[in-house]
């Protein structure tokens, strides 16, 4: 499951000790569905709402991946869904962390696969489409900077484009890091190690 967005919905700040807080987010999801070699690609869009008691105190972020009992740590295995076979604590209530209280599918359609292989790009033959004022804004900007230049400006294009393109294609950015600012480098950094999974370059599916 990727998660393309997250957004909160509503939250409800607890007055007291004794009250729940409770938050609803809305998730814009991508996951694949079906056996291995005929799995399908889907898009949705769900709410879900998390409660917990006010008491209830936020576990270290190492703990997050583990899905351990809520309160006494150990792997968590149940006999009935709502209690630990270790402590014998009741642990689906909220006392000791965040639970889903409900999940609502609102939007759900399937799409072609866009992580593991080739799909046609859209829009790629198309005229290119400029910006209204490009025109006068690239004027000005010719004039406010009497050392720039329309080759020099394309030079640079391409050399960030040059680039941005070896990095991405050798799954190391350190070389596109000068190019680009914080946010798009950390955006890159997801990506290559979302999809470059394989050791061997010739397995490295883009």
């Amino acid at each position: 499951v990727i998660v393309g967005a997250l957004r909160v919905v509503s939250a409800k700040v607890p007055s007291g000790q004794s009250d729940d807080a409770r938050i609803t987010l809305e998730l814009e999801t991508n996951y694949s569905i079906g056996p291995e070699g005929r799995q399908q690609t889907m898009y949705a869009i769900e709410q879900w709402t998390f409660s917990r008691s006010a008491a209830a105190r936020t576990k270290p972020p190492k703990s997050a991946n583990r899905f351990p009992c809520p309160n006494c740590g150990a792997p968590f295995e149940t006999s009935d869904g709502t209690r630990c076979n270790y402590c014998g604590e009741v642990v689906n209530n909220g006392r000791f962390d965040w639970v889903v209280t409900s999940a609502m599918l609102m939007h759900e359609r399937a799409q072609p696969p866009v992580l593991t292989t080739e799909v046609p790009e859209r829009g790629t033959n198309l005229p290119t489409v400029y910006q209204p004022n490009v025109g006068t804004a690239w004027t000005t900007l010719l004039r406010d900077d009497q050392a720039l230049s329309e080759p020099a400006f394309f030079e640079r294009a391409r050399l960030v484009h040059k680039e941005l393109s070896a990095a991405w294609t050798q799954n190391d950015l350190r070389g596109a890091r000068p190019y680009v600012s914080d946010g798009l480098f950390d955006y890159l950094r997801y990506w290559v190690c979302l999809l470059y999974t394989s050791p061997s370059p010739r397995d490295r599916t883009r």
